[in-house]
């Protein structure tokens, strides 16, 4: 990536509008009533909800849960909600969702005894909402609020004695909230039990390449997202005409990007 492409990346990223406008789309969130204007299809500023991030990552977890050995794997799961707002008609959908037992090896019996809950949340502390909670100054806000909203959400959706929901709250820049930090270091734990062979490598040491190879899962997935996002951007933009268009196709011309290191 050429550095004039990283910072047109990052302003977008941050909720800094450019020149020649964001992408046309709405806000999906039902609890935001701001209007659908350019800025506000990049990110909500209520909310901070980037719909076109969600499913990267989802796909995303979806493989740290394959590669711990956590599965079945189920998507967009609606039997899983079997508490009182669920009977009352409401219609819920988990993003993933695995069986009892899956999760065998973690040390917290809310996650190795129960039904896994799921939900995936991308957020910017960029967002009014979190910098209205000082994001700016509090690491991880965003994320807090991610896993406060969703809490909230599903209440009385699932029973708590047989499953355990999990926010898995990722911010924009990449960091993870506290409940997916937990999931992840309990996915590890999980699948480096299943693979200690005594007088090889220890648990301990299994249990951090693995960790550290989920947070890498997770991190790609947000990145390609990203990525995948600035291209749509560029090609919305020469679509529409814009003026500016040529200037943000050769940032992503690869031959132009090296010749101008050559240069």
């Amino acid at each position: 990536m050429s550095p004039a492409q990283f910072s047109l990346a990052t302003r977008r990223a941050l909720g800094v509008t450019t020149e020649l406008g964001e992408a046309g789309g709405q806000c999906h969130a039902r609890t935001c009533t701001g209007p659908s204007h350019s800025r506000h299809a990049l990110t909500c500023p209520k909310t901070g909800l980037q719909n076109s991030l969600h499913h990267h990552v989802v796909r995303g977890v979806t493989a740290v849960l394959r590669y711990a050995s956590a599965g079945p794997v189920r998507h967009e799961d609606a039997a899983c909600f079997a508490g009182p707002r669920a009977v009352e008609g409401h219609t819920f959908r988990m993003d993933l969702t695995a069986p009892s037992g899956a999760v065998s090896g973690a040390r917290s019996p809310h996650i190795s005894n129960k039904q896994l809950l799921v939900d995936v949340s991308v957020r910017s502390p960029c967002s009014t909402q979190a910098l209205n909670r000082h994001s700016g100054s509090v690491q991880g806000t965003a994320a807090a609020l991610a896993e406060t909203a969703k809490a909230q959400h599903y209440a009385g959706t699932f029973v708590p004695a047989i499953s355990t929901l999990v926010c898995f709250a990722v911010e924009t820049y990449g960091l993870l909230g506290a409940q997916a930090e937990s999931l992840l270091e309990e996915l590890a734990t999980h699948k480096a039990n299943s693979e200690v062979v005594p007088g090889a490598t220890s648990a301990v040491a299994l249990r951090a390449k693995h960790l550290a190879r989920m947070r890498q899962i997770v991190s790609v997935s947000l990145q390609t997202g990203l990525s995948n996002r600035e291209l749509a951007y560029v090609q919305l933009q020469r679509s529409r005409g814009q003026g500016g268009a040529p200037f943000l196709e050769r940032l992503w011309d690869e031959g132009d990007w090296a010749a101008s290191r050559i240069g």
